[in-house]
């Protein structure tokens, strides 16, 4: 039973590279306008002028399959608003406890695998948190995660001025449109220059194993989210989170030689 729960954790890693993005052409990114529609409720939602301090503002991914691997339903991609702590991630029904009993809260990136789940949680922020989570079914099949979440920098208290440098972290799969073998979970960094007078994100992504080559990133900052243009050949698009944007997470997607991939990050000033 052990043995059948791994290869159907395997089997939803595959599916989530081949179902969101990674497989396909290096332009196409057929998720990005409804991950931009959900950017776009949470920057209205942020235009509040106090923010509850428990607000938890971001984005889930989910892709749900069955055991031989097939799709349940289409990935679903939505926003989330909820109220509580940046380590718990809330969605509908499922309350996910970020950090387990028993991890280590020093690592910047936490592992965790039980009967049911596994879990990959980028540590190195203070205001947001992001990851992949996978819950096996009780009945069979698997469901993926990809998400990132914390406390919103409000849009009116986004630097208007200046340019700042933010170094962070990358989680992400990748997979071979030749082959079709799939890269589960790679660790890679992640560095930004933003520039606030021109709202503008350059950047670029690195797998630390060398797992693929560096990608380069380019958006648009509107007020306190940051999304590429439609025909970026890699896409980058998130948020800003905690005082004076001291920190920026969302998702990626791009292509390297044959290999597509897609994931999530997180860095700070």
């Amino acid at each position: 039973m052990k043995i059948k729960r791994i290869l159907t954790a395997c089997t939803l890693v595959s599916a989530l590279a081949a179902c969101s993005g990674s497989g396909g052409s290096p332009n196409t990114h057929p998720t990005n306008t409804t991950l931009q529609q959900s950017l776009e409720q949470m920057r209205k939602q942020s235009n509040k002028q106090h923010q509850n301090l428990t607000d938890i503002t971001g984005v889930y991914q989910s892709t749900s399959i069955r055991v031989d691997g097939s799709l349940k339903r289409d990935p679903i991609i939505a926003p989330i608003n909820n109220i509580g702590s940046v380590h718990t991630l809330q969605i509908g029904r499922t309350v996910v406890d970020l950090i387990p009993a028993g991890a280590d809260e020093t690592q910047p990136v936490i592992r965790h695998i039980s009967k049911n789940e596994h879990l990959v949680l980028g540590n190195n922020l203070k205001h947001a948190a992001y990851g992949w989570h996978t819950k096996l079914e009780p009945a069979g099949g698997a469901t993926g995660t990809l998400f990132f979440q914390g406390k919103l920098t409000p849009s009116d208290q986004m630097p208007e001025k200046g340019t700042a440098v933010y170094n962070g972290l990358a989680l992400y799969t990748g997979k071979d449109s030749v082959t079709g073998n799939v890269l589960a979970h790679i660790e890679g960094k992640s560095t930004f220059n933003v520039n606030f007078a021109d709202n503008t994100v350059k950047g670029n992504i690195s797998a630390n194993n060398r797992e693929f080559e560096t990608a380069h990133f380019n958006a648009d900052i509107k007020g306190n989210l940051f999304t590429s243009r439609e025909d970026a050949a890699n896409k980058i698009d998130g948020l800003f989170y905690g005082p004076n944007a001291a920190e920026m997470a969302g998702i990626f997607s791009g292509q390297s030689g044959t290999n597509h991939f897609k994931g999530v990050f997180g860095a700070k000033k």
